[in-house]
């Protein structure tokens, strides 16, 4: 992937999770995922649910991952592009 396509990814998962969609459909899954899970009397539901919301948060974490990566690799471009107009490459 070049850096160009980096910077575009994290810029669509910024979109994302900064949309207020999103974010309430992570936190209404999320809420009722542990309400089930505190509520189950079942030790494989518990289990089950357990990891749902374990898996809902690797999402979430990922797409902040994604996020950060974009931020910095531009940042990098940046860096670069302003050295070399520094020194006259461009």
């Amino acid at each position: 992937m070049t850096p160009e396509q980096e910077v575009l990814r994290g810029g669509l998962a910024a979109d994302v999770l900064g949309n207020p969609v999103y974010q309430e459909a992570f936190t209404t899954i999320d809420t009722a995922l542990v309400k089930l899970w505190r509520d189950s009397r079942d030790a494989g539901d518990r289990e089950d649910l357990h990891k749902m919301i374990g898996l809902l948060g690797r999402v979430q974490a990922h797409m902040q991952a994604v996020m950060t990566n974009g931020q910095i690799t531009e940042k990098e471009i940046l860096r670069k592009r302003n050295f070399a107009e520094r020194i006259g490459l461009r």
